[in-house]
C-alpha cells in the first residue's frame, strides 16, 4: 500500500463514483462547541483522499438540477479501500483504451479521452489528511460550492446495520457502548464507560474496540452499543443552536481512529524519522 500512500498537506480529493454520504459543511463562524475544542476532537484522526503527481485534485464536477457545478470531494475512513479503488480504476481504465484501440474504426478522439483518463489513475496518490484540515478547508474561501462525500469502510457499515437492526446505515459509523442501570427510586440511568487517561467518552471508527470493552463487564451488566454517523457527529459540532445537553455530551466524546490507520500513520511516521 505504501507504494502509493503519501505525507502531506496538499489539497483534497474531488469525487469518485462509489457509495457514500455527502456532508456540505460551508462558512460556519458560530459553533456548537469553542474552535479549538472541535480542532482538537478532529485532528487524531486521519482520513484519505487521492491526489495526482502535482498535489492537485483529482475531481469530477456534479450538476444540480439548477444547472450550476457543484465540487464532491471525497474522503476515504479507510487507506486500503482508497488503495483499491485505484488499483481497480487503473486496470478498469486499461481495458476500456484498449478495447477501443483493438476495434477497425477506432475514433482518434475517444482514444485521446481514454488515454487521458488512464493517465489521471495511473499518477494517482493517496493522501492521509487530519480530519481538522479536512473541517479548515471546508471553511475557506477555496471551498466555495464544495461538498464532502465520505466512503465507509463496508466492513463497519455492516456492523453498523446489525446494531440498527438490519436497516441500512447512513454514513460513516462510529460506535460507542452504554451502560443501563436503576437508582433507589427505580428510574433509569444511562452512563457511558470512559477512558481511564482523561475521563473522556471513547468513540471508535470499528466496532471491534467496543465487542472488546463489553467483554471486560459482568454478564449483570445492561451494556448497548450505539452507532452515531459521523456526519451526524460533524453537524452537530457546527450547530450552534444545539441544545446545552448535548453540547456537554459532544465535549465528553473523543474520536478513537481505526487501527489499520494507526498502523499506517505510525509507519508513515517512522519511515520519516529514519530519513
Amino acid at each position: 500500500m505504501n507504494s502509493i500512500i503519501r505525507l502531506g498537506r496538499q489539497f483534497l480529493l474531488v469525487g469518485a463514483a462509489i457509495a457514500g454520504s455527502t456532508l456540505g459543511l460551508g462558512t460556519l463562524p458560530v459553533l456548537a462547541l469553542p474552535e479549538a475544542e472541535v480542532i482538537e476532537k478532529l485532528q487524531p484522526i486521519p482520513m484519505y483522499m487521492l491526489i495526482n503527481d502535482a498535489g492537485q485534485p483529482i475531481f469530477a464536477s456534479i450538476e444540480d438540477q439548477n444547472g450550476q457545478e457543484t465540487g464532491v470531494t471525497g474522503i476515504f475512513v479507510s487507506p486500503s479501500d482508497a488503495e483499491n479503488l485505484v488499483v481497480s480504476r487503473r486496470a478498469e481504465a486499461q481495458n476500456i483504451l484498449e478495447e477501443e484501440q483493438a476495434k477497425a474504426d477506432a475514433d482518434p478522439a475517444a482514444i485521446a479521452a481514454l488515454t487521458e483518463q488512464l493517465s489521471l489513475w495511473q499518477e494517482a496518490n493517496i493522501l492521509p489528511i487530519g480530519l481538522d484540515q479536512i473541517y479548515q478547508f471546508a471553511q475557506s474561501e477555496t471551498a466555495e460550492n464544495l461538498s464532502f462525500k465520505f466512503f465507509p469502510s463496508v466492513q463497519q457499515l455492516n456492523a453498523a446495520s446489525q446494531v440498527i437492526e438490519g436497516k441500512t446505515f447512513p454514513g460513516v459509523p462510529l460506535f460507542f457502548l452504554s451502560m443501563e442501570s436503576v437508582d433507589a427510586q427505580g428510574q433509569t440511568i444511562t452512563s457511558f464507560p470512559t477512558l481511564e487517561t482523561g475521563g473522556k467518552i471513547p468513540v471508535f471508527f470499528e466496532v471491534e474496540p467496543i465487542l472488546n470493552q463489553i467483554e471486560e463487564f459482568g454478564e449483570e451488566d445492561s451494556l448497548n452499543i450505539n452507532v452515531m454517523a459521523l456526519e451526524v457527529f460533524l453537524a452537530k459540532l457546527l450547530d450552534e443552536n444545539l441544545p446545552q445537553g448535548e453540547q456537554d455530551f459532544l465535549s465528553e466524546m473523543t474520536l478513537i481512529p481505526s487501527e489499520e490507520s494507526s498502523l499506517l500513520i505510525q509507519s508513515i511516521l517512522e519511515q520519516q524519522s529514519q530519513q
